[in-house]
């Protein structure tokens, strides 16, 4: 994935829905089951409701599945194009052995025309 600062700006989007869910940082799940106002319920001081919740977890759990898949195609994206750098290699590699075989069979014609001339 590009960079280090990546997980930490995941936590940043996520955070908000954590705090919603009663799991942010200073998330007290005793209070938010309580109904109590605290860093577990909304800022309006009203606790959330099991649809509420349920809602948000499945928006959470969302966001972790498409961040799974992001970071599955980052890690494929990365191997394509390790692939697609040997392969280049490989055509740079091949199309100077074809240069070289043609090169030397210009020579050998050539040395083949002066022995018959002599």
């Amino acid at each position: 994935m590009p960079g280090e600062k990546a997980p930490r700006a995941k936590r940043r989007k996520l955070e908000p829905l954590l705090e919603e869910c009663g799991l942010g940082k200073e998330a007290n799940l005793s209070q938010t089951l309580a109904g109590q106002e605290g860093s577990g319920s909304r800022s309006s001081g009203r606790a959330l409701t099991a649809e509420q919740c349920k809602s948000l977890c499945l928006k959470l759990l969302e966001r972790v599945e498409l961040q799974k898949e992001t970071s599955k195609l980052w890690s494929e994206r990365d191997e394509l194009v390790e692939l697609l750098r040997r392969k280049r290699a490989e055509v740079e590699m091949l199309e100077a052995k074809l240069r070289a075989r043609q090169l030397l069979e210009d020579v050998r014609q050539r040395l083949g025309q002066l022995l018959e001339k002599s």
